[in-house]
């Protein structure tokens, strides 16, 4: 019982961490959008470049994608 409510947690909490990287991910793109399309790029690599790496989120490239 206890190792599966340590589980749960565990989901929850990785859930909560890409749904956060996804807002801000989201809102990166936006913010580049609003800006000429070099500054956008600029702006993208200098908060990627600052932005902490997290191994096997797999939602790094989102950014690349969509800007």
């Amino acid at each position: 019982m206890a190792v599966s409510n340590i589980a749960n947690a565990s989901i929850a909490a990785s859930l909560a961490s890409i749904q956060t990287t996804q807002k801000v991910q989201t809102a990166v793109v936006q913010l580049a959008k609003q800006v000429s399309d070099q500054q956008g790029q600029q702006a993208v690599q200098l908060i990627q470049a600052a932005a902490p790496t997290t191994p096997s989120s797999g939602t790094e490239h989102a950014v690349d994608a969509m800007a």
